[in-house]
């Protein structure tokens, strides 16, 4: 019940979903709606007005850059928040009032970004828990209270855990404990929980958060198997934007808490407001007058010589980084030229900020290698990759709010030599003449920004040679993120190599040479700032991914448990 609209490309993780042929949407009865929903944290407008309308066997996607307000619209629509304003109907029924345990009685199912499960039960046993507490609850607690819980489960029980045991390919785990299942596999059951208490509506919260290619087109196929045979809609929230495109009749896009398309997956991928919202309006390409130092394999170049250098200041070969048993990172190989700018772009979720860690010393890698200026820092700690002069700046402010502008700058400096502080201390003043006239001012009373200059400004006191620079953008008023990267721009041209992860595309790619996109851990692009198109058709989702078997998942989870 899926429409056969255009998907990504071939090879990516949902391009091979059999789509199953639909009735047209006015045929199908609207089964979740929220009407003018509004939603304000300590004066702060979250969703403001919003509309939504899902239909029966509908599946819906919610998208939105972060902070648009997607998590929240979710939460007010199980009923986890309530809204300050507006309605929620289940199948026309109003429940903006209900408790989630009722919306959940009218066919309402949800999962979260972590999967939660019971360490100690089997899958087969997740399953059934969640039919009997929905179909069979007298039961449930009558096998808690006389210790028969043991007693064989009714043919209704065996036949439900059992279809949905064989559609989401989860037969040959069944009685393995969930503990230590691969995080794609867990969410899988997650989704069969969910599924198994026979809902009409399951909304998922970034259900591919963490997964690698294949599992997330096991995810994909597992959706659409379920929504074609038994008709449920799914309302999606993820980050994952190929993975929307491909899997959704029908997306709504949210921008600062309000709507700004809804749509089939077509016309939200041409729409001009998405598209701004994603990538900003601003954008000016580079001129292309001044010089440039050509792509070396495909990776970084720089933009003060003609040639490149002969060594590169940073190279990756293969860096592989994990959470537990997430693979974040797989396989990056990138190098960085001196002198050059280079914009590490790509959805939430990606692994920019990763990267950028791993990159510094503040996370260690899995495997690969890292060479800083020729020499291997892989295994060195975070202090001595800054010594040697690789500079992290954290998303967020890094400084001590408690301190003021010039002790900041001080503390930042205690690493030189003490006959070089002084002056490194004045170097960062005259580079920034706002903080001599604010010398005093403790950094928590500057402004937002002025925190972000003071934070650039700290880093740029130890004398640097590659500044990465992770979302300085965060949380910024437009004016004041124009101030933040005129001063980066301060920084760029004393010679300093900069990479810049960032999610305000406009502002990275008007400072870059050249731009690597990550999705799922992996570069999936990787060329030329000016290239405008490819840039865009690449950030919105359109290049290859790695497949993989469902056997070999299922010989490791059998590895595992031996």
């Amino acid at each position: 019940m899926i429409s056969d609209h255009t998907g990504p490309g071939k090879g990516s993780a949902v391009a091979a979903v059999p789509k199953a042929a639909a009735k047209s949407a006015e045929d199908r009865p609207v089964i979740v709606e929220g009407r003018g929903i509004g939603v304000s944290f300590k004066g702060v407008r979250a969703l403001n007005n919003v509309d939504i309308q899902m239909r029966a066997g509908e599946v819906f996607g919610l998208l939105g850059p972060n902070g648009a307000g997607k998590s929240t619209l979710l939460g007010v629509l199980s009923s986890l928040l309530r809204p300050d304003s507006g309605e929620v109907y289940v199948a026309g029924v109003r429940v903006t009032r209900e408790a989630p345990h009722r919306r959940a009685a009218r066919g309402l199912a949800r999962t979260f970004q972590h999967p939660q499960l019971f360490a100690d039960l089997t899958v087969r046993q997740h399953l059934r828990l969640a039919y009997r507490l929905h179909h069979e609850r007298r039961r449930l607690w009558s096998d808690l209270v006389d210790g028969a819980g043991l007693r064989p489960a009714s043919s209704e029980e065996i036949r439900v855990v059992g279809e949905l045991l064989e559609l989401l390919q989860l037969q040959e785990i069944a009685d393995h404990p969930v503990v230590g299942l691969p995080l794609g596999t867990g969410r899988l059951v997650e989704v069969a929980q969910a599924f198994a208490t026979r809902p009409k509506v399951v909304l998922l919260d970034e259900p591919s958060s963490g997964l690698d290619p294949h599992e997330t087109k096991r995810l994909v196929t597992a959706l659409s198997d379920v929504v074609a045979a038994h008709g449920v809609s799914l309302l999606l929230v993820e980050h994952d934007i190929e993975m929307v495109m491909g899997i959704s009749d029908t997306i709504q896009v949210l921008e600062s808490g309000q709507t700004i398309a809804v749509g089939p997956p077509a016309q939200i991928r041409a729409n001009a407001a998405v598209k701004s919202a994603y990538l900003g309006d601003q954008f000016d390409p580079p001129d292309e007058a001044k010089p440039r130092a050509r792509v070396v394999g495909g990776t970084a170049g720089g933009r003060r010589a003609e040639e490149p250098p002969a060594r590169p200041i940073l190279r990756a070969d293969q860096l592989c980084a994990t959470y537990g048993h997430a693979l974040v990172l797989d396989k990056i190989s990138l190098e960085v030229m001196p002198g050059s700018v280079l914009a590490l772009l790509g959805a939430n979720g990606a692994g920019k900020s990763t990267l950028g860690r791993v990159l510094s010393g503040l996370m260690p890698a899995a495997s690969g290698s890292i060479h800083f200026d020729g020499v291997d820092v892989t295994a060195l700690p975070a202090h001595e990759i800054r010594q040697r002069g690789l500079v992290y700046l954290p998303e967020g402010r890094g400084v001590f709010p408690n301190l003021s502008v010039a002790d900041n700058l001080k503390l930042a400096v205690r690493t030189l030599p003490k006959p070089e502080r002084e002056a490194a201390v004045g170097a960062a003043m005259a580079m920034f003449p706002i903080f001599g006239q604010r010398r005093r001012q403790l950094a928590g009373q500057l402004s937002g920004g002025e925190q972000q200059m003071l934070s650039l400004a700290r880093a740029l006191t130890v004398g640097p040679r590659l500044v990465i620079a992770d979302e300085m953008s965060l949380g910024l008023a437009p004016k004041i993120v124009d101030q933040v990267f005129d001063a980066l721009r301060v920084a760029i041209d004393s010679g300093i190599t900069v990479i810049i992860i960032e999610q305000l595309v406009h502002q990275a790619l008007n400072m870059a040479d050249q731009c690597c996109i990550l999705r799922r851990g992996q570069i999936a692009w990787s060329g030329a700032a000016a290239a405008v198109d490819g840039i865009l058709d690449h950030y919105l989702g359109s290049a290859p991914e790695h497949e993989a078997t469902h056997e070999e998942v299922v010989d490791a989870i059998k590895a595992a448990g031996a």
